[in-house]
């Protein structure tokens, strides 16, 4: 994982790639999942975002899992 903040904002380049991180959280076997409905079907996601312009990936990875679940990683 880097420690470089991100210098590409997804919202600042029209078409751009959007940089994201997500996370992996395994305890005891088993994978931790978040699942949602949407108009397209039933998801299954691991927990993580969009990184923030000058985030690093670790922080934004730590911001987005805080958001969505309440834990600290």
């Amino acid at each position: 994982m880097s420690n470089s903040p991100v210098d590409i904002h997804h919202d600042s380049i029209p078409g751009a790639i959007r940089v994201a991180a997500r996370a992996l959280i395994i305890e005891d076997g088993r994978l931790l999942v978040m699942n949602y409905r949407d108009d397209h079907g039933f998801w299954c996601v691991t927990p993580g975002g969009g990184i923030h312009k000058q985030e690093t990936l670790g922080e934004g990875l730590r911001r987005e899992v805080h958001e969505e679940l309440g834990i600290g990683v």
